[in-house]
């Protein structure tokens, strides 16, 4: 198996997971369902978006 396709897959799915949360902090009964933790990996997949491109 090659380890650097299961890290990459594995960041998919993080950046993946990231991104459903992004899309359920703007609907307004979905913000209640956000931790501080997620909005925290929202924030980080924000700025890291912003530096590095789409």
């Amino acid at each position: 198996m090659d380890v650097l396709r299961v890290l990459r897959a594995a960041k998919v799915q993080e950046i993946d997971r990231v991104e459903a949360m992004r899309r359920l902090s703007m609907d307004k009964d979905g913000q209640k369902r956000l931790e501080p933790g997620d909005w925290k990996a929202i924030q980080r997949h924000d700025r890291l978006v912003r530096r590095f491109g789409d």
